[in-house]
């Protein structure tokens, strides 16, 4: 389960719309969806407005969820 899928899918993003609104490579984000990799701080900051994720426990979930696949 990612968060980051959930909430694209809930804003009603592709993955094909999520990328050309705001310019990225398909595989950027395929890559922050399975937890190969994570965005930085800025784009964070982009996604979290783009998904809706305005709350501390979302904010809190989406940070932890980054951090555990980050260490695996």
């Amino acid at each position: 389960m990612s968060i980051l899928k959930d909430k694209r899918e809930a804003q009603g993003y592709t993955r094909e719309t999520f990328c050309k609104t705001f310019g990225l490579i398909e595989g950027s984000v395929i890559n922050w969806e399975l937890g190969r990799s994570c965005p930085n701080w800025n784009m964070m900051e982009r996604i979290m407005e783009a998904y809706g994720i305005e709350s501390d426990e979302d904010k809190l979930q989406l940070l932890a969820e980054l951090i555990e696949n980050s260490n695996k």
